[in-house]
């Protein structure tokens, strides 16, 4: 447990606060939708209310009011918190957009793992910048949240204004969905099957269970409620999902398994059910569950010019790739595409393909025979003995650095030719 505290104190030392509005990122991301469910303390926000005026007050500064809207907007970000623990949304927006009210000045504090409002409190005491937005004279108002992820974590927030406060109140504590908007990249979900399909036969069902693991805070962690995601196979005569995202098997053979939000809402899973056994995607050999190995082939795509063949079914990159082509270390622009790269020189580099290698050992001594020429800036870089000219000698200095036996300059930048 203790190590679990320095976590949670490292994590509480960044604080957001803004006394005007915030700029709201437009950039295009790719969102994932589902829904989860937990329970809200009312009564652990109104103690934090009541201990935090008392620090207010002890200090002669104002009490600060709980507005009904604020503290159901702390709600969702404790929520939030639970699945990612920031002062930036699962969405990837600035934590601010989750305040439903205009506002002039804002701020927010959020904390997880603390077991009691007191708890908490003393937390954010002892941490400069949330204590500071506890005393702030921006602030009149206050929403407080406090939610209780499906591992019994309990996550919190402060969202703080200075708008008049609707004091319409709520307490107790109550069962809540939230619907959540994620960036996948903000998540660490993980799967679980009510059943193990290697042993299962015709007619058998098995389902699926989504779990996060806070990939801020790996002690919290959040069941997804399957209500808010779509099955799709795609080979329903061998696997058919009922409307509550169980699987049927109705044959053998291949059919694709995606997980999907609903509405619109992103690609949540994906990966390959085949005679009874789970793969991570059609590329995958070895069963999740029970190892056995099959038989699949990558399909690369891409042209000469792929610096990565990648896979067009699971996305790996190919083990030998073709790349672009270049007359040496100054071409800047690929012959057959004409991409621009960045130009990195490197002592040795005869080819041009950024790497020093046994293949520049052989470009040296082609060109030696007179069977090829060298670039210039490529020229230049197997200079290896300073006497302006590539030679025999080149060539021999070249081969002690691969053999490890001396080093050559490691790199140049791009204005040194």
């Amino acid at each position: 447990m203790q190590n679990v505290k320095k976590l949670i104190a490292v994590m509480l030392i960044f604080v957001l606060i803004f006394c005007a509005s915030p700029k709201v990122c437009a950039e295009e991301e790719e969102f994932v939708n589902f829904t989860v469910s937990g329970k809200v303390y009312y009564d652990y926000a109104y103690e934090v209310l009541e201990l935090l005026n008392e620090l207010r007050l002890s200090l002669g500064k104002a009490p600060l009011k709980m507005d009904y809207t604020l503290m159901n907007d702390a709600m969702l970000r404790a929520a939030e918190s639970g699945l990612y623990f920031s002062h930036t949304r699962p969405n990837g927006r600035g934590c601010f957009t989750a305040v439903t009210e205009p506002f002039s000045a804002v701020g927010e504090n959020i904390a997880i793992g603390y077991t009691s409002p007191k708890a908490v409190m003393n937390g954010w005491i002892n941490s400069p910048g949330h204590y500071s937005n506890m005393i702030s004279d921006c602030y009149d108002t206050i929403g407080v949240g406090c939610f209780k992820t499906s591992n019994g974590c309990l996550c919190w927030a402060q969202l703080f204004n200075s708008n008049p406060a609707n004091e319409k109140t709520a307490q107790g504590i109550e069962e809540r969905t939230f619907d959540i908007e994620a960036k996948k990249e903000n998540l660490g979900m993980e799967y679980k099957l009510t059943k193990i399909p290697c042993s299962l036969k015709k007619g058998d069902s098995f389902s699926f269970e989504f779990q996060n693991s806070n990939i801020e805070f790996t002690h919290a962690k959040q069941t997804v409620d399957l209500s808010s995601l779509s099955f799709v196979s795609s080979n329903e005569g061998v696997l058919e999902f009922s409307d509550n995202g169980t699987a049927v098997i109705k044959g053998t053979g291949i059919a694709d398994i995606t997980v999907m939000g609903k509405n619109g809402g992103g690609v949540f899973f994906n990966a390959q059910y085949d005679s009874g056994h789970l793969y991570k995607n059609a590329c995958d050999t070895t069963c999740e569950y029970c190892s056995k190995i099959r038989t699949a082939a990558h399909s690369f795509g891409g042209g000469s010019c792929t610096e990565a063949a990648i896979c067009t079914l699971c996305g790996e990159l190919g083990a030998d790739p073709t790349g672009h082509k270049y007359s040496g270390a100054g071409d800047a622009f690929c012959n057959l595409c004409n991409e621009e790269r960045i130009l990195v020189y490197l002592k040795g580099d005869a080819d041009g393909d950024q790497n020093v290698t046994t293949s520049d050992l052989a470009y040296i001594k082609l060109y030696l025979a007179g069977v090829l020429t060298l670039e210039s800036v490529s020229e230049i870089l197997c200079d290896l003995n300073g006497d302006s000219i590539v030679n025999t000698g080149d060539l021999a200095n070249l081969k002690l650095h691969l053999a490890g036996v001396i080093t050559l300059e490691p790199l140049k930048s791009g204005s040194d030719y």
